[in-house]
């Protein structure tokens, strides 16, 4: 007969939270890809190298409620050293509630990771702005404005003996207008005209409009006004960090002390332990006198006072245990968070991005107000004022740039075609010249 195995099975995992959330957290945790102590340790470390913004609002999502840190709390007083037998959310839940200020150490991270970043984006498009601004600028740029001479030119021309005659500018919504204004036959458009005689003029083709104004192309899109809200969005949550460092400040103060009492605990723990060991001393003495009195004694009297001291020294023993324990616990738990006092760079890394982000927050300032002064200079230039939509200025601008192009792109292929119709022909006549020469000799 063979020897039978031993089967051996896994203890069950303990669960004080409900299955549903307890299944939502841990899919959460899993992207996480990180022990629970070394989740608190990265928060303590505000170590952005392990954490990004993505994972803080995982964390966010996975905090433990009130009821749930009670219940953790309740099973570990009645089961001291049961939190290997708990699940590991419950475990999680247990290592990241010792952090104080939780939430708000997490708030504070979160806007580290993140503020940076819109600040780069909001920066890059203000500048866009800039640029765009410049670009569209009639008296900035030189081919920009000697097209809308010819425009000018040609309205005032077409407006002659009117009202409408005579003019030192026009609107810039006149611009999108003039690729639906029609020539009497049909067959063409003003801009196809106003393009075709720059092009005639200047000896510029209209496709080098669009190219003198990159920058207006990505600006559509890009409203002025919503880089003014982002920029005080960013610079609200700049204050909420500010207002986390010093909340998080004074409770890391008032909690100075270790959490299980420090060195009092320890000292309090030795002398427990020293009044203990002198009780069980002289309950010895004493029993063992109170053996040596009754030695005259009945022997079944003396048995059941013998068997009673034993008793009374079994718990002893057994509660010295306990408190040895409990002292062990007690150790470990103040070493701990002396470690954890060490580790924590919460401060020194808020103290180092507001000094930073102090700085980029005026530089982004200064960006975006330049920015919106810029586009209100351009709308004065096409006799705009200060409320008017700039982003449809740009608009209006780039779309005129674009239909020049197109159809400075087809008057190209048109002189393409004759070129080489052209070519063709002149090809074919210098073939019969020859070949009249030839007939001739």
């Amino acid at each position: 007969h063979g020897e039978k195995k031993s089967l051996t099975t896994a203890p069950k995992e303990i669960s004080l939270i409900d299955g549903k959330r307890s299944t939502n957290i841990s899919i959460q945790l899993h992207k996480i890809q990180m022990k629970p102590k070394e989740i608190r340790y990265a928060i303590l470390e505000m170590n952005t190298s392990k954490f990004d913004s993505e994972k803080i609002e995982i964390l966010f999502n996975c905090l433990p409620q009130k009821e749930e840190k009670e219940a953790i709390e309740n099973y570990l007083e009645e089961n001291p050293d049961g939190l290997s037998k708990l699940g590991k959310v419950e475990q999680f839940f247990h290592e990241i509630s010792k952090l104080n200020s939780l939430e708000m150490r997490l708030q504070s991270f979160l806007i580290i990771t993140q503020l940076p970043t819109r600040v780069e984006v909001l920066e890059k498009r203000a500048k866009l702005l800039i640029s765009a601004a410049e670009e569209a600028n009639p008296k900035l740029n030189e081919k920009f404005k000697n097209i809308l001479h010819i425009i000018l030119i040609v309205g005032n021309a077409l407006n002659y003996g009117t009202n409408r005659g005579d003019a030192f500018g026009f609107k810039v919504n006149a611009l999108t207008k003039l690729a639906d204004t029609k020539t009497i036959d049909g067959k063409s458009t003003l801009l196809y005209f106003v393009t075709k005689k720059f092009e005639e003029t200047y000896g510029i083709e209209g496709v080098e409009i669009l190219a003198s104004m990159p920058s207006v192309e990505k600006s559509v899109g890009v409203e002025i006004q919503e880089l003014l809200k982002d920029m005080n969005s960013i610079n609200v949550e700049f204050q909420k960090c500010r207002g986390a460092a010093k909340s998080v400040a004074k409770i890391s103060l008032g909690n100075k002390n270790p959490r299980f009492g420090g060195n009092r605990t320890l000292r309090t723990a030795r002398t427990s332990r020293t009044a203990r060991t002198s009780r069980t001393a002289r309950t010895a003495r004493s029993a063992k006198t109170g053996i040596q009195l009754r030695k005259n004694a009945a022997k079944p009297r003396l048995k059941i006072s013998i068997n009673k001291t034993n008793e009374e020294i079994n718990k002893i023993e057994e509660q010295k245990k306990k408190d040895f324990e409990k002292f062990k616990r007690e150790r470990e738990a103040y070493l701990e968070r002396e470690k954890e006092r060490e580790a924590d760079k919460f401060h020194e890394k808020i103290a180092e991005f507001i000094n930073e982000f102090s700085k980029k927050s005026i530089e982004l300032e200064n960006t975006i107000h330049k920015a919106e002064q810029g586009l209100r200079i351009l709308a004065k230039s096409f006799g705009e004022d200060d409320s008017s939509n700039t982003q449809e200025i740009l608009s209006s601008i780039f779309k005129f740039a674009n239909d020049v192009k197109k159809i400075s792109d087809e008057i190209n292929i048109v002189k393409r075609q004759q070129q080489a119709k052209a070519l063709k022909a002149q090809l074919l006549l210098e073939q019969q010249e020859k070949q009249a020469q030839a007939q001739a000799q």
